[in-house]
């Protein structure tokens, strides 16, 4: 049984990604010169921020579906040791924060190997736009149309620090929906 870890990181931000592997023997022993690999898959995630509770950060239009991808594939030096590098792309197309899962294995000179997983926060933009819209008409669930409503509009850092400048697009939509039988012709 072999016990390895990578460094703890608070959470990643898009570029490049440095990782250490390590491993060794549960008894205490140097596991060196075996196979390693590690995996990283990222996954939506909603974003928040601290002291931004009521605010939404996502894009409720996208969508984000991603593959698992090889960050390392190699042999541990015979200090138990590999380091790695890989890139991660920035990607227009998140809602907002991700997750990165990554899966790590050590391989035994016999075949089996030791498994772990973990994840950690991925930012894939170094800002983040939050909207926290009124309440609107609690009885029917929607914002009046014949009714001023004020919309408070954050812009923050991907630790959540407020942003002291910057620009946003805001667009605006009214949506009229009707049940099918309703529809005129």
């Amino acid at each position: 049984n072999l016990d390895y870890n990578l460094p703890e990181v608070d959470a990643l931000t898009y570029g490049d990604v440095f990782g250490t592997l390590s491993s060794e023997w549960l008894h205490g022993a140097i596991a060196k010169n075996l196979k390693a690999d590690v995996e990283l898959a990222l996954t939506s995630a909603q974003t928040g921020f601290p002291g931004y509770e009521p605010f939404c950060f996502d894009d409720p239009v996208r969508s984000f579906g991603s593959e698992a991808q090889s960050v390392f594939n190699g042999t541990l030096n015979d200090k138990g040791i590999s380091k790695f590098h890989t890139s991660v792309l920035k990607s227009s197309a998140s809602p907002g924060m991700l997750t990165a899962n990554f899966r790590t294995r050590v391989f035994e000179p016999g075949g089996g190997f030791s498994i772990d997983h973990f994840n950690i926060p991925f930012h894939p933009y170094n800002r983040y736009v939050g909207v926290k819209l009124p309440e609107g008409d609690k009885a029917r669930g929607m914002l009046l149309t014949d009714t001023d409503h004020i919309t408070d509009i954050v812009m923050v850092n991907e630790k959540g620090m407020p942003v002291p400048f910057g620009k946003a697009a805001i667009e605006i939509y009214k949506i009229k929906w009707r049940w099918w039988w309703e529809k005129r012709k």
